[in-house]
């Protein structure tokens, strides 16, 4: 495993991940997923204060979480092999993190709809990272 490789390889993915996070949830299903008004005024910070720096190191631990399992255990080389697991570990961590939720909460926040398409979604935006940080990690190597 080539450690600067994969370094390199996260830091890409995590920053693919962030900018494709803004254009999705942020703006293009802003409002799809837009929390009832009594749930975002318990959990969600106004606009003003939205932690700029925590989303990006969260979006930075998704892309070495991906690297690190491509590189170290997968052998992902390609963008093909890495849109497909990235996809796949995607899917299942929403889904079980987003049931888990509606098992402990009860509004808007929950729909069950809005779960799974939230798995998708992120199934989706996944694969394209998984794929940028396969391909990054296959970069210069012989086929």
């Amino acid at each position: 495993m080539n450690v600067g490789k994969m370094l390199l390889a996260a830091a890409v993915g995590g920053v693919v991940y962030f900018l494709l996070g803004w254009a999705v949830w942020g703006v293009a299903l802003a409002n799809f997923f837009k929390h009832a008004a009594e749930v975002e005024a318990l959990i969600q910070r106004p606009p003003e204060e939205f932690g700029l720096v925590s989303m990006l190191l969260s979006c930075l631990a998704w892309g070495v979480l991906f690297a690190y399992i491509f590189s170290r255990w997968a052998g992902i080389r390609t963008f093909a092999s890495g849109a497909v697991a990235g996809a796949t570990i995607a899917v299942l961590v929403s889904l079980s993190v987003n049931f888990g939720m509606l098992a402990m909460y009860k509004s808007n926040f929950t729909d069950p709809t809005k779960l799974v398409a939230d798995a998708v979604v992120s199934g989706v935006v996944s694969a394209i990272v998984g794929g940028v940080i396969g391909w990054m990690l296959g970069r210069g190597e012989k086929a």
